[in-house]
């Protein structure tokens, strides 16, 4: 009722993503906990293409995934200060390891950022990851949206 002839309202909660609006979005721990489960699936079929390989193919990358550490400083200074950066030479590997750099620090957006650059079958695996991430940082811009406009609107009234 508050919101009736308000544009800005009407066209916020008119984008808001349907799923999101039935069912809800996942909180931004479960999907920092379900972030961790796939990470490891993705590492371990890091070198499996998306339309699958053979057997020894598959065992191959689930080797090589223990063998590749992750280093202690997963981004450069040069990258961390903004300057360019080729990510086409960017491995699953360094994408995994920029991705979680990120999460751990809170940064749900760039995290999707780099989890986006994943292609084969760590893509796939984190294809429901990727919907479920963008679904909530879209229901939380849309939240935002409404929660600055109301604060503006209220300042009218004072």
């Amino acid at each position: 009722a508050a919101a009736e002839g308000d544009e800005l309202v009407t066209v916020v909660l008119e984008n808001l993503p349907k799923e999101a609006h039935d069912r809800g979005v996942y909180p931004e721990d479960a999907l920092r906990e379900r972030f961790m489960n796939v990470e490891k699936v993705a590492r371990r079929l890091a070198l499996v293409p998306e339309e699958g390989a053979s057997l020894p193919f598959y065992l191959l990358s689930f080797i090589q995934s223990f063998l590749i550490l992750r280093p202690d400083e997963p981004i450069s200074a040069e990258e961390l200060e903004n300057k360019p950066v080729d990510f086409s030479k960017l491995d699953t590997y360094d994408i995994l390891n920029r991705a979680r750099y990120f999460l751990d620090r809170g940064d749900l957006t760039q995290t999707l950022k780099y989890m986006n650059l994943l292609q084969g079958a760590s893509r796939k695996i984190a294809k429901d990851w990727l919907h479920e991430a963008r679904l909530l940082l879209e229901t939380q811009q849309a939240a935002n949206t409404l929660m600055a406009h109301a604060a503006a609107s209220g300042l009218l009234y004072l």
